[in-house]
C-alpha cells in the first residue's frame, strides 16, 4: 500500500511539472497583434433619387393679436351743455357712420347764425346802393365832359371795393356760425365702437376737452412678430397669400387677408420684428385683443 501511494505521489508530482511548462510556454508566447482592418469589408445599401428642378412654395404660421391701427379721441369743436346722448354711446357700444352720438344746445349758435344773415343782408344793401350811386356819378360826369374819363372817385370805385370786402366778410363770419351750429351735433364719418365716454345730458363741454374715445372697425389690423428669414421671404412677394384665423364668441372663423405693413425695426433681445397683416373685409363682432392664427403662403422660391 505504502509502494502505491509513492507511485502515485511521483505522478502527480510529474503532471504538476508538465502541466507548468506548458502553461509557461503558452504566456510567453508573443501577443499577436490585431489588426483593426481586417475582416470583411461592411456592405452599405442605398437608394438614389433624381430631383427636378421646380418653383417651391415657403409657407409658415404664426400668431398675432388684433389692435387697431389709431384710436380717435371725442374732442367737441364747440362749447355748450349735452342736450342728446346717443344710447350705444358708452364704453362698448358701436354706432354707424355719421349717426349723430350727441348734440349740444343750439340756441345761442343759431341766435348767432339770424344775426349773421343779417349782417350778410345789410352788407349786400349797401353794395347795391354803391353801384346804384356810382352809375348815377358816371351817368352825371358823361353829361357834362363828355368822353373825358371818369376818376375813380367820381365813379365811386373805392366806395365799390370797401363794400364787396364788407359783403365778403359778412358771408365768412355766416359760414363760421353756420358751420358752428352744425358741430352742435356731434358725428363720425366712419362706423366703430366705443372704448371710453365721459358724457352725458345735462353735462357742459367745453370745446378742445377730450371726454371719450373710439376706434373705426376699418382701423382692425393683426399685429405679428416673425423672425429675420420670415421677413425675407415676405418681402420677395409683393402680395403673399394670408388667412387669419380667430377663435371668439365660441366660433372659429378664418379669414382673407394681406400683408399691410412689414417691420420697422428688431427687438433687441428676441430679434423678432414686428409686421401687420390687414383684414380684406373686417367682421363686426372682432375687437381688439383677440388672439389670432396667421398663415403665410410666401412667393415662389
Amino acid at each position: 500500500m505504502e509502494k502505491f501511494k509513492g507511485y502515485l505521489q511521483l505522478v502527480l508530482i510529474v503532471g504538476f511539472v508538465g502541466f507548468s511548462i506548458v502553461l509557461s510556454r503558452f504566456i510567453g508566447r508573443p501577443q499577436e497583434t490585431i489588426d483593426s482592418n481586417r475582416g470583411d469589408e461592411a456592405t452599405f445599401f442605398v437608394e438614389v433619387e433624381t430631383f427636378d428642378k421646380r418653383p417651391y412654395q415657403i409657407r409658415f404660421n404664426t400668431t398675432g393679436v388684433v389692435q387697431a391701427q389709431s384710436t380717435v379721441q371725442v374732442v367737441p369743436q364747440v362749447s355748450g351743455r349735452v342736450t342728446y346722448v346717443h344710447p350705444n354711446f358708452y364704453t362698448a357700444g358701436r354706432f354707424e357712420a355719421g349717426e349723430t352720438l350727441f348734440e349740444i344746445e343750439s340756441i345761442d349758435y343759431e341766435l348767432e347764425v339770424k344775426r349773421l344773415e343779417s349782417d350778410v343782408a345789410r352788407a349786400k344793401t349797401a353794395l347795391r346802393m354803391e353801384e346804384v350811386e356810382g352809375m348815377a356819378s358816371l351817368a352825371e360826369w358823361y353829361q357834362e365832359n363828355g368822353d373825358e374819363p371818369a376818376p375813380d372817385l367820381v365813379a365811386r370805385e373805392p366806395q365799390l371795393e370797401e363794400a364787396k370786402a364788407n359783403l365778403q366778410a359778412a358771408e365768412a363770419n355766416l359760414a363760421a356760425a353756420e358751420i358752428r351750429l352744425e358741430r352742435t351735433r356731434f358725428t363720425l364719418p366712419e362706423k366703430g365702437r366705443v372704448l371710453r365716454s365721459a358724457i352725458e345730458v345735462g353735462q357742459f363741454l367745453q370745446a378742445g376737452a377730450s371726454y371719450g374715445e373710439i376706434y373705426y372697425n376699418g382701423s382692425l389690423e393683426v399685429s405679428a412678430s416673425i423672425d429675420d428669414s420670415e421677413q425675407f421671404w415676405l418681402s420677395q412677394s409683393s402680395s403673399p397669400e394670408v388667412e387669419i384665423s380667430k377663435s371668439h364668441l365660441g366660433k372659429r372663423t378664418t379669414l382673407p387677408g394681406k400683408l399691410d405693413r412689414g417691420a420697422a425695426s428688431l427687438d433687441a433681445a428676441t430679434r423678432l420684428g414686428t409686421v401687420y397683416f390687414a383684414f380684406d373685409a373686417v367682421p363686426d363682432d372682432l375687437v381688439p385683443g383677440v388672439f389670432v392664427e396667421v398663415a403665410v403662403n410666401g412667393p415662389l422660391m
